[in-house]
């Protein structure tokens, strides 16, 4: 056997630890390949009618072999032998081999590390993928010459059908290269395969290192910085305004009669000294000068002194020196310091009474839009001008919270510790609610069209003219700003908040954000790049925002038709509603789909267009909820929010839109009730199913909205319309945009893997939910607010 042979085999030491052999003795799995429904896979089966090796006697047999061939041998590699291998670095081989040495003589940091490179592996069978080892610790422990660092690997074996992968954590020193861990791991495994008669092999290698400020980092703290500093001084003039409009509705209801204070009388207790009667000079004992003490010099004449007091040098010396002379009275600087920018606060927006004089200036009312006072104001106020959609706020709150239930289960299974466990979930009847949360983005398109068509048809009806180009200028304002500072963070100042998290090796790879950022903010990343994969654009759940948008430009053609030819608007909604039906069933036959997989193609798999989401986020796809939406509103403005319907026709109307949505919500439970599937839905009831539920959705929706607005919706419209949901709702955007940075910033900065209970998931939610909507009240106070606040005052002529 050579020599890189006995090291790779030596170097299943740095596993050992991670096969934890008690956890292993007790499970007694087998490995196997095994076929899956949906792809080939490496499987951990309890049982198998295949000749295979015991895990843990493959396990003992490797690490027996290893210690002993290697302890033999690992002085030949201390001498640099190795380093004429290109494989791996020569300082690599020889600190691994001496943090090794180390570890079998007993020595304390290398049994420390040894223990950091342990992941408790029990729980195989219940699908434990993910072997972490102690980050922290490793990186901690400290050696001669280097220190510990932990490298995550990602291998091929997994589950298929979940899209999971054997993850662990592997403890080297820091003098190991991504392409040495890779090495090293990859010679180690392909002993296992010998032993194991199974193919793993490593697919990803990742050692995060101290991520450095780049430019466009530089320019997001700038960025925050600007707002932040228009946030304070907008609320700090919000303050004085206050103030003095109160000062001012005093003065009117009263005479005052008191005199004015004499300010040249000086108090009993004042001290009497002018270096402290004037706050803008510091109190200088005497023999001490300005800025600190004067430093030796050898300029002992009078004329020279005279001259260096007007020396650059000198005085810039003195200026720039940071001790002082106050003793304990150093507190003084601060405020001197504060005071003075007071002072030029109040000089550069002139004198302060003039402002309660000039409330409609446009100056004072752009840096109102900044101020958190009134913006918080805004957001908390329960009144809307919904008119009778108030049902609408209850809606919307209700679907954002049901979005992050959804992604809370879908963005976290990959780091559980007992997925299969969670695979149980599956059966569960009340469970198809969470695994059908998509159709909560159906639910926002139909709100969206309903509000437009709502808003514009009823000014259209009172004899108002549209601005057309402020229609489209108006939305880009409304979403981007906030939408373009989110995307701003997430690629810069965010990596740095989650580059050292256990999870993070998928955030550590390029980002698509640096290159295809500008697909976003020109709302077509649900086409490029990569023809709209989700999993390659920038800010995946963007796709969202890209389809409104351009279901938002193509409103008004149907919304002026409906006003002056209502049957050939009609007709052409129509046309586009029977294509978006069309356009679902032709792909989902194309690509072979088949109940459950409502979004998953089977047949052409290899085009590039059925890894980017055919069905899911293009908009001919997705349109139809958002005509349906169009529909209702224009159907409540021609008739006021006026129609008389009888007992038997709301029971009529209220058992179809039921049926209707717990059919598609909870209809394919007889395929998960017997998981893993095991059979598929035949091509008719797919193709059905998979090409009208999401219209089918939005009429149930429908008829909700249609019975609150016109007075028949009963306790339903109360719970709705309840006043509370209004605050809440005006967050909707904000916390959609950020949610899935918070779930993700929860998930990859824990230490260890998560297990799945339902009281755990409970406290996750619930803790998300929170932590999104405060989130998402600082990005609307800094940005969507004054955006909105800013609007008014630059675009007031158009917005009359």
């Amino acid at each position: 056997m050579n020599k890189i042979t006995d090291f790779c085999i030596f170097c299943l030491l740095i596993l050992a630890a991670l096969f934890d052999v008690s956890a292993a003795g007790e499970e007694n799995l087998i490995w196997r390949n095994t076929y899956h429904q949906f792809g080939y896979g490496l499987q951990y089966q309890p049982e198998s009618q295949h000749t295979t090796v015991e895990y843990n006697d493959a396990i003992d047999l490797l690490l027996r072999n290893g210690i002993k061939s290697l302890l033999m041998k690992k002085s030949q590699y201390l001498t640099g032998d190795f380093a004429v291998t290109p494989n791996i670095s020569a300082i690599c081989m020889n600190d691994t081999l001496k943090m090794f040495q180390d570890i079998t003589n007993g020595t304390t940091y290398a049994a420390f590390e040894s223990r950091y490179n342990c992941t408790c592996i029990c729980g195989i069978k219940h699908g434990n993928m993910i072997w972490t080892g102690n980050h922290l610790q490793c990186k901690q422990a400290r050696g001669p010459g280097f220190n510990g660092q932990m490298c995550s690997v990602v291998t091929n074996a997994g589950y298929s059908q979940l899209n999971l992968h054997l993850d662990f954590g592997a403890c080297l020193p820091d003098s190991c290269s991504e392409t040495d861990v890779g090495v090293i791991v990859l010679d180690a495994l392909q002993m296992i395969d010998a032993q194991l008669k199974v193919l793993i092999y490593p697919i990803g290698v990742s050692c995060p290192q101290d991520l450095k400020y780049a430019k466009k980092d530089i320019v997001a703290i700038v960025v925050s910085s600007i707002i932040a500093f228009a946030v304070v001084m907008g609320t700090f003039a919000d303050i004085v305004c206050i103030y003095l409009d109160r000062r001012s509705d005093k003065d009117t209801i009263q005479v005052r009669s008191d005199s004015p204070p004499n300010y040249n009388s000086t108090p009993a207790n004042s001290v009497n000294d002018t270096t402290e009667r004037l706050g803008l000079l510091s109190n200088i004992p005497k023999n001490e000068v300005l800025y600190g003490e004067n430093p030796p010099s050898s300029c002992n004449s009078v004329l020279k002194q005279i001259l260096l007091s007007f020396s650059l040098i000198t005085n810039t010396r003195k200026l720039l020196n940071t001790s002082t002379a106050s003793g304990t009275l150093t507190a003084i600087n601060g405020m001197r310091v504060l005071s003075m920018w007071w002072v030029i606060l109040g000089h550069t927006y002139g004198v302060l009474p003039f402002l309660s004089l000039v409330g409609g200036s446009s100056a004072k009312q752009i840096l109102i839009a900044f101020s958190l006072i009134t913006n918080t104001r805004k957001l908390l106020s329960t009144s809307t001008s919904s008119g009778n959609l108030t049902a609408v706020n209850g809606m919307r709150v209700l679907s954002m919270w049901w979005v992050i239930l959804g992604h809370t289960y879908v963005f976290n299974i990959g780091l559980l510790d007992n997925v299969l466990d969670f695979v149980e979930l599956l059966k569960r009847f009340s469970f198809q609610a969470i695994m059908n949360a998509t159709y909560s983005v159906d639910t926002f398109f139909f709100m969206s069209g309903l509000l437009v068509a709502y808003t514009v048809m009823k000014k259209l009806r009172d004899g108002g003219n549209i601005n057309w180009a402020i229609f489209y200028i108006h939305r880009f304002w409304r979403l981007t700003p906030v939408y373009a500072f989110a995307i701003l963070i997430w690629t810069t100042l965010y990596k740095h908040w989650i580059w050292n998290g256990t999870f993070a090796l998928s955030m550590r790879q390029t980002d698509p954000c640096d290159d295809y950022w500008w697909t976003n903010i020109l709302y077509i990343n649900n086409f490029h790049p990569n023809y709209g994969n989700i999993a390659k654009q920038c800010m995946g759940w963007g796709w969202y925002l890209a389809n409104d948008m351009q279901f938002y430009i193509l409103s008004p053609l149907f919304l002026i038709l409906l006003h002056k030819m209502k049957y050939v608007g009609h007709g052409a909604m129509l046309f586009f509603l029977t294509g978006c039906l069309t356009s679902r069933m032709i792909t989902a036959d194309y690509y072979g789909m088949r109940l459950p997989g409502i979004n998953t193609p089977l047949n052409h798999t290899h085009e590039a267009w059925a890894n980017s989401s055919p069905l899911y986020n293009k908009p001919y796809t997705r349109i139809a909820p958002y005509l349906v939406g169009m529909w209702l509103g224009y159907l409540l403005v021609i008739n006021n929010n006026r129609v008389r319907l009888g007992k038997i026709k709301l029971l009529i109307g209220w058992c179809v839109a039921i049926t209707i949505g717990i059919s598609i919500i909870y209809g394919l439970y007889g395929f998960y009730k017997d998981f893993p599937v095991t059979h598929l839905g035949n091509k008719s009831e797919s193709i059905v199913y998979i090409g009208c539920s999401r219209f089918g959705w939005s009429i149930a929706l429908a008829w909700v909205i249609f019975v609150c607005a016109t007075g028949h919706g009963g306790p339903v419209n109360t719970i709705l319309s309840w006043k509370v949901w209004a605050p809440l709702g005006r967050l909707t955007y904000c916390a959609y945009i950020v949610h899935p940075a918070v779930i993700f910033y929860f998930g990859l900065t824990m230490e260890k893997t998560l297990h799945y209970t339902d009281l755990v998931f409970v406290q996750q939610y619930i803790s998300l939910v929170v932590v999104s909507y405060g989130v998402a009240f600082v990005l609307s106070m800094t940005i969507e607010a004054p955006m909105l606040g800013l609007e008014k005052v630059l675009f007031k002529r158009w917005l009359k």
